[in-house]
């Protein structure tokens, strides 16, 4: 919860099945990381790659949902809750 990353290399890390709330990414690789079946609470994705991003069956809130269209991520199999 509430945990900030910035400037990180995430590359290719698997954040399956995790819980975040009010995580924020600013300035993070996240190319190829999975988040596949992971909650997504108020998380921001400020300026962050993330190219070829798995969020396969997460669930989101609308403000998350948000941030990851705008970076024009596959969100075709994500719950919005």
């Amino acid at each position: 919860d509430n945990t900030y990353f910035k400037q990180c290399n995430l590359t290719d890390v698997v954040f399956d099945e995790e819980t975040f709330n009010g995580t924020i990414f600013e300035g993070t690789s996240l190319k190829k990381a999975s988040f596949r079946n992971a909650t997504l609470l108020n998380v921001q994705f400020r300026g962050s790659d993330l190219k070829k991003s798995d969020f396969e069956s997460a669930k989101m809130d609308k403000l998350t949902y948000n941030f990851l269209k705008s970076a024009k991520i596959d969100l075709s199999k994500v719950t919005i809750i």
